[in-house]
């Protein structure tokens, strides 16, 4: 007890604000990290990471000195990044985030400093009356034009490189014929693509890695903008993202990454945790954790606990009378079957509609949940207690 006390003054010495009072052992020694030393934050679901996050960007730029130099904040949405720079003013109070310091997306934050810069030394663009803007073009109905840069049934959209320059589909749909014709004719429209002055989000991280591979002096001039890195979300990064950051730390960058491992979502775009997890290593990051989960109950930690095979998670909510139920079903499985087991639980448990939520992950399970592939009867459907309990989600 006596040692977090300390730990609080000291973050409190910096920063004035009360709610520091509520930071725990675990997040003060996070805050308290050197920025000059590379850390990961392994944080379990529920545990106070983005207060972690904002806390410790606010305690370290409250006293900044550099005025070219600074601190890069990166998460994936525009939501998250938000957050932490609206807590980062809240704890600065008197102060508020800004030049010489960047919250935002990691797509945006590639964008403005490595891609949009500089992007023609390795893309070949020669611009029009000497604007070098590529045009980010996105998934849609573009008309005839972009069939130009299509071979077949394979659109221009449908791939990008990895960083080996080897065809990468952007989709699990995405087939393409592995021979050697077909390959050599979808690389050379994906080099025109871009020297015409095209490309996609995929492409943009693609030709941002080439470039800082190629141009030393540009790596080293970022480097220099932004010593300090700070990485939200870190399981959600892509290899081509991690490999980016590998030639910023290669630099002399100082990267922190925040994250939980076990709560990738991003597969399909080529996200693997493990990949992130070697980088752990092999950068020496050292290793902090946030096992405290504030939301949920012993039960379901313990759930978590042995599903992920972390060490023991500890929630802080009163715990249930009753144990947790884990269903477990197969995929082929018709799902009237878990939303019936659902419905009777609520009605032996007396739990009211109105006081029961489901969540599924995409709207073809939530369908099933709701009973549109068992009855066409659209009104009829809305009426049955299946409806209403999936109408939370």
């Amino acid at each position: 007890m006596k040692n977090q006390t300390n730990k609080i003054d000291l973050i409190q010495s910096v920063l004035k604000h009360k709610d520091i009072l509520n930071t725990s052992s675990q997040q003060a020694d996070f805050v308290l990290q050197p920025l000059n030393y590379g850390c990961f934050l392994s944080a379990c679901p529920g545990s106070g990471k983005t207060h972690s996050v904002s806390l410790k960007f606010s305690y370290e730029i409250n006293n900044w000195i550099s005025k070219a130099s600074g601190i890069a904040v990166l998460s994936f949405t525009n939501n998250a990044a938000d957050e932490i720079k609206n807590r980062a003013n809240y704890y600065l109070e008197e102060k508020s985030v800004g030049y010489p310091h960047f919250v935002g997306t990691i797509d945006s934050w590639i964008h403005a400093y490595i891609f949009h810069p500089f992007a023609k030394e390795v893309t070949g663009f020669i611009g029009q009356n000497n604007d070098y803007t590529h045009k980010l073009i996105q998934e849609g109905n573009h008309g005839p034009w972009i069939k130009n840069y299509s071979y077949k049934s394979v659109s221009i959209l449908d791939y990008t490189f990895d960083k080996n320059d080897e065809l990468l589909p952007t989709n699990d749909k995405v087939k393409i014929d592995n021979n050697a014709y077909t390959i050599n004719t979808l690389l050379e429209r994906k080099l025109k693509f871009a020297k015409d002055g095209f490309v996609t989000y995929s492409d943009i991280e693609y030709w941002s890695y080439k470039l800082l591979q190629k141009r030393r002096d540009i790596l080293y001039l970022i480097a220099k903008r932004f010593p300090f890195i700070i990485i939200d979300e870190c399981q959600d990064l892509s290899e081509i993202q991690l490999e980016i950051f590998e030639l910023l730390k290669q630099a002399g960058v100082s990267i922190h990454l925040v994250g939980d491992l076990d709560q990738s979502i991003y597969e399909f775009r080529n996200v693997f945790p493990e990949n992130v997890r070697e980088k752990v290593i092999t950068w020496g990051l050292r290793e902090l954790e946030l096992s405290t989960n504030y939301r949920s109950v012993q039960q379901i930690c313990d759930v978590i606990t042995k599903l992920s095979k972390k060490q023991q998670i500890i929630g802080t909510k009163s715990s249930l009378n009753k144990s947790c139920l884990l269903w477990v079903y197969e995929k082929n499985e018709d799902m009237h079957k878990i939303r019936d087991a659902f419905i009777n639980l609520l009605k032996m448990r007396n739990i009211n509609i109105d006081d029961a939520t489901v969540i599924a992950r995409g709207s073809s399970l939530v369908n099933k949940l709701k009973g549109y592939e068992e009855n066409n009867n659209l009104n009829k459907v809305k009426n049955s207690i299946t409806y209403k309990i999936a109408s939370a989600m």
